[in-house]
């Protein structure tokens, strides 16, 4: 009978800043994958880009080549605990701070398929500039 010796000792796991690379096999190309990330600050009222009248709802920066997202999102100081902090739907229209799919402090999203990630749109609920991640799929 094999003896079972100790199990090997995991070494930390290395903070990797660079995606992992691109491969062409069949298997790789199969499956979705990471392609890219990004972070961006919603619109408030008082950002300095915006034409006075201009709307607060913004798209998700489109990456041209992605086929999903998760998209999460993150309070800015002095939100409301529990509150929504934004507010989005995936067909086009514009949603407003009181209609549109919720998104609470560290809610999460996923949004699949090309046109709808194209046609979100999102808005701050409270006007504060909430933090959002994203992570774009091929």
């Amino acid at each position: 009978m094999a003896q079972l010796g100790k199990p090997p000792v995991l070494s930390a796991v290395p903070v990797i800043l660079e995606p992992v690379p691109f491969s062409a096999s069949f298997l790789a190309n199969s499956r979705e994958r990471a392609i890219a990330n990004g972070t961006f600050q919603l619109n408030t009222s008082t950002t300095p880009d915006l034409e006075p009248g201009e709307s607060m709802v913004m798209p998700l920066h489109l990456l041209p080549t992605a086929n999903s997202v998760i998209l999460s999102i993150e309070a800015a100081e002095g939100a409301a605990e529990g509150a929504v902090l934004a507010r989005l739907w995936q067909d086009g229209t514009y949603p407003t701070i009181n209609e549109g799919l919720p998104l609470k402090d560290g809610g999460v999203i996923e949004i699949q398929g090309s046109l709808n990630i194209q046609n979100t749109r999102i808005i701050s609920a409270d006007d504060k500039a909430h933090t959002i991640q994203v992570q774009y799929f091929s």
